[in-house]
């Protein structure tokens, strides 16, 4: 009673010469409930989602060296597949080059998390245009592969965040959309860095997979110390600047019983580990986020059951990950 199943269907179209010279593809995809009376109600009741959208789009021309010019809005990631999805993984619109070289190749990219100014209307992301030209969220990034052999890797990456976009805020007042809580918040002004590698290595029947990433930065200007708390009518912080400096591991040990039993069989255990925050009165935020934190897509601990880390307000967490962003502080700063 009162169940539904949902249903994800996608058109793709893929374009490539035989030399490879360039290629390109996009995907249409229609992601909605059968929730439908009858069979033949085309893609749904309710009109404004019965149409496929433009999910991927993603042309590359080769260049000299053995690289690659991409550009369009695909999956792309630091950490979020092989590694613990502590930092990014995302489809945001971007351009990123790739060079193979073969053990070694690099991936650099700059990608477009939310563009304030270039709207048709406010209402589209339901708050009011800045005035501000740098009123947005940019991601600068990129990573260096080394592949010792089939059985080792390693890769060192690092992450410029610059966000222009996002107020700082507390709890009551994110969960209450403004009514409670922080009056009027700022959009500070956050250059946010991470600086990390991970390892995944396999010895026999042992997988080994260890990450760890170290973030820094600043947020200037909050706001904080001009905003009253509205329940002890007191300042919010002493401070409207602040430091950042955070840090996160992970690591993760599997065995591969298929020799034993005929079939993959991989029992493994694994931990993630974030920084907190340890004093709320300074002007320190310890507190560690990533760009975008994607442990859903991660092969250690990734799947649909981390539907219970989707915005889920008990444990803080967001979209797609495990890390309580929402408690103690972080770039967005709560």
């Amino acid at each position: 009673n009162n169940n539904y199943i949902r249903t994800e269907g996608r058109l793709y179209f893929n374009a490539m010469p035989e030399d490879r010279r360039w290629s390109f593809y996009s995907a249409l995809e229609f992601d909605h409930p059968v929730d439908n009376q009858v069979v033949d109600e085309r893609g749904g009741r309710d009109d404004a989602t019965s149409n496929y959208g433009l999910e991927r789009l993603h042309g590359t021309i080769a260049l000299p060296a053995n690289m690659r010019l991409h550009a369009g809005w695909d999956v792309w990631d630091l950490d979020a597949r092989d590694g613990g999805g502590l930092v990014y993984g995302d489809d945001n619109p971007g351009f990123w080059l790739t060079g193979d070289y073969g053990d070694l190749s690099f991936n650099v990219g700059y990608f477009k998390l939310q563009e304030n100014n270039f709207q048709s209307k406010a209402e589209f992301t339901k708050e009011p245009l800045e005035n501000e030209k740098d009123a947005d969220r940019d991601l600068y990034a990129g990573y260096l592969t080394y592949e010792m052999n089939e059985q080792h890797k390693i890769q060192p990456f690092y992450a410029y965040d610059h966000i222009r976009d996002i107020p700082a805020r507390d709890f009551i007042n994110f969960v209450s959309k403004g009514t409670f809580g922080i009056n009027s918040p700022k959009n500070p002004e956050v250059d946010s860095h991470h600086v990390g590698a991970y390892y995944t290595g396999e010895f026999g029947m042992l997988e080994v997979f260890g990450e760890g990433v170290y973030q820094f930065g600043s947020a200037d200007n909050t706001g904080l110390a001009d905003s009253t708390n509205n329940y002890t009518g007191q300042p919010y912080s002493d401070y409207n600047d602040f430091d950042i400096s955070a840090f996160a591991i992970a690591g993760d040990a599997a065995v591969e019983l298929e020799d034993y039993f005929g079939f993959s069989l991989k029992p493994h255990v694994g931990a993630m580990y974030t920084s907190g925050d340890d004093d709320p009165d300074d002007d320190d935020l310890e507190g560690y986020t990533g760009v975008t934190n994607a442990q859903r897509f991660s092969q250690y601990w990734g799947g649909e059951n981390t539907i219970v880390g989707d915005t889920n307000l008990v444990t803080g967490s967001i979209l797609y990950g495990y890390l309580p962003e929402l408690y103690g502080n972080g770039t967005p700063v709560f």
